[in-house]
């Protein structure tokens, strides 16, 4: 009986050793960053509405509160920038001839401006100049009622996407560009260019204008250039190689005035790739002037597009064709009701106009004056389109 009380004692002993102590420890450390711990944000401070301001070193910008400005209001020198507007807005209504919203200075690389609205600038809302900068990208902005171009990049590889360019260019003298983004491997993406241009009367206007290597994809393009009288005129254009996809260009051009050489829905280069396009209600008023629902040179593919009921009530003194091609494919598109009711006086229709080496081929063409007009007919194959 001993023996057991003894080994219940240790047994007891033992358990409230291994017990430990009954207070609990303090808590640990917090190991949480802040957003600003994580990615350090620098605000944008404005001195004066007469003084731009600069950045010339890499970091992440961000708006407090609308800018006034009469100057350049923000000047960027720096690569690797990015300025966040949280939803405020760049005003230049104090400004006089030729301020831009922001500017990038010199050549730039890798800078992102985000989230707010530049507006009401004397010259361009965005713009860089120089042909050596690099990925500069413009993402869900509003750009409206500058009196210059809405985006003008001359660097490569710029992307602008989800934007909205709207108002501007009103009676501009200059080339006036709703997007142009002019050297290599842009991407033009979802973006709303409406309303710009104006009385516009510089030597060009166009909606959308990318450089070679291109995509332009899922924007819609209306109702710019009424009354311009600039020389060529165009809802996109694209240089060779560009992808030109599913955007939807309508009611531009609808203009009394005289445009004095030529208007195009959309114009490409050799080697690009035109498909899913809708294409209507362009240039219903007219009064000189060619018109062009898509024109392409040099290899380029044209595929499943629609282009419909443009030019129609026009006096289109030179001529009007739909769909212009050279040494290209052309399949599965519908082109009808192109002109329908030209008013007297004006010259030739055309559904379809081809020269040299083209492939023309599964296509509905109705309703266009002359469904397939060869130009030069060497080399084309003209098979299982429908047409009247």
């Amino acid at each position: 009986m001993k023996n057991v009380l003894i080994i219940l004692m240790l047994l007891l002993a033992a358990n409230f050793v291994c017990a430990g102590d009954l207070n609990p420890a303090a808590a640990p450390n917090s190991t949480m960053k802040t957003i600003d711990q994580v990615d350090p944000r620098i605000p944008l401070v404005q001195t004066s509405t007469s003084q731009s301001i600069k950045i010339f070193d890499s970091g992440s910008y961000y708006l407090t509160g609308n800018l006034t400005s009469s100057v350049h209001c923000i000047m960027v020198y720096a690569d690797d920038v990015t300025i966040d507007l949280m939803g405020f807005s760049l005003d230049g209504s104090a400004g006089t001839l030729g301020y831009l919203g922001i500017y990038f200075v010199n050549s730039v690389e890798n800078a992102l401006i985000k989230n707010g609205t530049i507006k009401n600038f004397s010259s361009k809302g965005v713009y860089s100049n120089s042909t050596s900068s690099k990925e500069i990208r413009v993402i869900d902005m509003t750009i409206r009622n500058n009196a210059g171009s809405g985006i003008d990049l001359a660097g490569s590889r710029s992307e602008i996407q989800n934007c909205k360019i709207t108002g501007n260019g009103s009676s501009y003298t200059s080339s006036f560009y709703g997007i142009r983004c002019s050297n290599s491997g842009n991407r033009i993406i979802g973006n709303t260019i409406s309303g710009n241009g104006e009385n516009c009367s510089g030597s060009y206007a166009y909606g959308i204008f990318a450089g070679v290597d291109s995509l332009i994809e899922g924007n819609i393009i209306s109702d710019n250039f009424t009354s311009t009288t600039s020389n060529y005129i165009g809802a996109v254009a694209g240089a060779s190689g560009t992808i030109i996809t599913e955007n939807v260009v309508n009611g531009n051009f609808n203009t009394s005035s005289a445009v004095s050489s030529s208007a195009y829905c959309i114009s490409a280069g050799g080697s690009c790739h035109l498909n899913r396009n809708v294409i209507y209600s362009n240039g219903t008023s007219m009064t000189t002037g060619q018109f062009f629902g898509i024109s392409t040179i040099d290899g380029a593919t044209v595929t499943d597009n629609v282009v419909s009921n443009n030019a129609g009530g026009a006096n289109v003194s030179d001529y009007l064709q739909t769909l212009f091609v050279d040494t290209s494919t052309v399949q599965g598109n519908g082109i009808y009701y192109n002109g329908s009711s030209l008013q007297s006086g004006s010259g030739p229709r055309y559904g379809l106009y081809t020269n040299y080496y083209c492939v023309i081929k599964d296509n509905l063409i109705t309703s266009n004056g002359t469904a397939i007009h060869m130009g030069t007919p060497a080399g084309c194959v003209v098979v299982d389109n429908s047409s009247n």
